[in-house]
């Protein structure tokens, strides 16, 4: 059964944080543990995974953004004015946690792809307490629990987060 998904938040909100607008798409139920997914790039945006992660929504409350400098949140010049130097990576480990803060959540679990798996790391560095369990990569779990996965199991990421939920 598909998740119900809240159109008013899955089409996308701009949050506040440290002198930038975060674009943000939020699924499933906020009561659910958070996923805080973090997009390749440096110059990507989150849309390339909405299709896969939102499959997630009946397991997590699933967090996807924009990178500050990225896609909808606030730009660099000439396409906005938001300094380069806000575009470090400890700033960007700063904005997650800012997310898992803004959205009321203890924890969150911090699934990166690519250069967002970079982030994600510096979020456990800059923020221990804050990440309750790191994905650097969909796919790299099959070697860890592959009694867990099937071929219904849906898409990478689907198949490491019920490999997750699995090992618990």
């Amino acid at each position: 059964m598909a998740p119900v998904i809240d159109n008013a938040v899955s089409d996308g909100e701009f949050i506040s944080v440290d002198r930038a607008r975060l674009f943000v798409r939020r699924f499933g139920d906020p009561a659910l543990p958070m996923l805080i997914v973090v997009h390749g790039g440096p110059t990507w945006d989150h849309t390339y995974l909405l299709s896969p992660v939102t499959e997630l929504a009946d397991q997590a409350h699933v967090v996807l953004f924009d990178l500050r400098g990225c896609g909808r949140s606030s730009r660099t010049p000439p396409i906005g004015d938001l300094p380069l130097a806000a575009l470090q990576p400890d700033q960007l480990a700063d904005d997650v946690a800012a997310l898992i803060r803004h959205y009321g959540a203890a924890r969150a679990d911090v699934l990166g792809f690519s250069y967002g798996g970079g982030i994600a790391m510096r979020v456990i560095d800059q923020h221990p307490g804050l990440v309750r369990m790191p994905r650097t990569s969909p796919d790299c779990y099959a070697r860890v629990c592959p009694s867990t996965l099937s071929e219904s199991s849906g898409t990478g990421a689907a198949r490491s987060w019920s490999c997750r939920a699995a090992a618990r």
